[in-house]
């Protein structure tokens, strides 16, 4: 079983109202005798109905001097909708979205990476793979649709990778359709 070692409560006096939450801060020295804020965790309130209540969570850090930069937002579900994770936003409008910010005007920006070490020695065959997965009847999952990385050179200085999209067809396992390389 969970266990809560801890516990911050947030009363008030008025009417609680959406908004309303509670902060564990993180201050450090930054100078001699001076703290800054460099972080917090919070939770807020976006609905207060009793029986029905809904709360966010966030994480702030510090960003050049300034205190509370929210930069993960974990957005409560409802009955018609998933909860949410934002990266960079505090109103993420997909189960996951990510946003950078940036100066590039005619170039593209990473916004997600996803990376894949070993312990062993790495050879031909080895990459990342995203899977695409959709219920197709009750209780029923099928991965629909795979992208994926496949090294076909791990010599140093001469790497090289294939990218593979693979589909499903008559409810057999994905199966390679396209592979784009260099050949």
């Amino acid at each position: 079983p969970i266990l809560s070692a801890g516990r911050f409560t947030h009363t008030t006096n008025g009417a609680p109202a959406a908004g309303i939450g509670t902060a564990i801060d993180f201050q450090t020295e930054t100078a001699s005798g001076t703290n800054r804020l460099g972080g917090a965790i919070y939770t807020t309130a976006t609905s207060v109905t009793l029986g029905s209540e809904n709360f966010d969570m966030g994480l702030a850090t510090m960003q050049q001097g300034v205190a509370s930069t929210e930069v993960v937002r974990l957005q409560s579900g409802t009955a018609t909708q998933n909860a949410r994770v934002g990266i960079n936003t505090t109103s993420p409008q997909a189960t996951l979205q990510t946003l950078t910010r940036d100066t590039a005007t005619n170039t593209q920006s990473t916004v997600a990476r996803l990376s894949h070490t070993t312990s062993g020695v790495a050879a031909i065959g080895i990459g990342n793979v995203v899977e695409f997965e959709t219920q197709t009847g009750s209780g029923v999952n099928k991965v629909g649709v795979s992208l994926s990385n496949i090294a076909t050179s791990v010599t140093l200085g001469a790497e090289a990778f294939d990218f593979v999209i693979k589909t499903m067809t008559s409810g057999a396992a994905v199966t390679e359709k396209l592979r784009v390389g260099d050949y």
